[in-house]
């Protein structure tokens, strides 16, 4: 007896037909042992039998589309071994006698509530997210509510989104939606970029370095990265060294796109004067790196004066030509 097992594009086993006899044709005429509804397949397609060993055989029964491996390579006949794949038209096909053995059934996980956990990396990501939001804060404002609340309902609804775009895509893959393990997911990776930059803003300003804050972005995409690959795991996608590639290469490329943003190449470019770097503020006790005294600060400061009056030079000149240019043009 054997099973002639109809599969998914995933691989996954949608139709079983139970074969009494080692000899069976498949194809899509009703005057088959298992009937496949495919335009590309002929009305006798395939035949599966033993050979003189004993061993299972599919034989192409001179069809147009033919019999394909797995590799998608074109056979006459191919021997059938329990996890053997093969293809006629477009529908992907396994054979398996009845006494193949199946894996030991899945342990059963005790019931756990996810709410109570969930609410805990809630309140834990608004606290979170408050508190940097607060570090921020170093003006007096009028309107310090609305500019808590502000971000905060934005993330919120962009949490939201997210979640439900992955919760979707369990539904349809997997059958069920998983919204709250989904939705646990994506608190612990806002969680984890709130600490991050909280620890590299640290660092930044007791080690008195800007590189450490001026390429936190690349910690953000990789968190990002990492927390794709935590929903791709939750929806048990097949080949997902695959998936995980792209998800490099996705992180790689806005790493790039975000440093090409930054102009590196300008040629006034100067990580010291160019911009802020640091957002937060924290006592200055905190600082590990030792101070400079008042003259190493005054020669600092007369060094980029030469810098400066080359660039107060140029904008000069390029007024003066553009002025020039638009007095020929009159």
């Amino acid at each position: 007896m054997i099973w002639i097992e109809t599969l998914s594009n995933h691989k996954e086993a949608v139709l079983r037909v139970r074969c009494e006899q080692d000899t069976a044709t498949i194809g899509r005429g009703y005057d088959n042992d298992a009937v496949i509804d495919d335009p590309y397949v002929a009305a006798r397609h395939l035949r599966i039998r033993r050979d003189d060993e004993g061993t299972l055989i599919a034989e192409d029964l001179g069809s147009h589309n033919g019999l394909y491996d797995e590799a998608g390579r074109r056979q006459q006949s191919l021997p059938l071994a329990g996890d053997t794949l093969i293809r006629i038209g477009q529908t992907w096909l396994r054979v398996r006698e009845s006494s193949f053995a199946v894996v030991d059934e899945r342990k059963l996980p005790p019931a756990r509530r996810a709410w109570p956990w969930f609410l805990v990396l809630l309140v834990l990501t608004v606290g979170f997210a408050l508190l940097a939001t607060w570090l921020d804060d170093v003006w007096e404002r009028s309107d310090s509510v609305s500019m808590y609340l502000g971000p905060l309902l934005g993330s919120g609804l962009f949490l939201a989104a997210w979640v439900g775009m992955w919760a979707f895509l369990s539904r349809v893959f997997l059958g069920q939606a998983r919204a709250i393990p989904h939705a646990m997911v994506a608190l612990c990776g806002v969680m984890a970029l709130f600490v991050t930059n909280f620890v590299q803003e640290w660092l930044g300003f007791t080690l008195v370095n800007s590189a450490l804050t001026a390429y936190s972005y690349v910690t953000s995409w990789v968190l990002s990265g990492i927390v794709c690959l935590a929903h791709l795991r939750l929806n048990r996608v097949r080949f997902f060294r695959r998936k995980a590639a792209l998800v490099f290469v996705l992180v790689l490329g806005g790493c790039l796109l975000t440093w090409i943003e930054d102009k590196p190449f300008a040629p006034d470019k100067s990580s010291d004067v160019d911009k802020l770097y640091r957002t937060q503020q924290f006592p200055p006790s905190w600082r590990l790196a030792t101070p400079r005294t008042e003259t190493e600060f005054i020669e600092k400061v007369r060094s980029l004066k030469p810098r400066l009056e080359a660039l107060r030079q140029r904008t000069l000149d390029d007024k003066s030509d553009a002025a020039e240019d638009e007095a020929g043009e009159e």
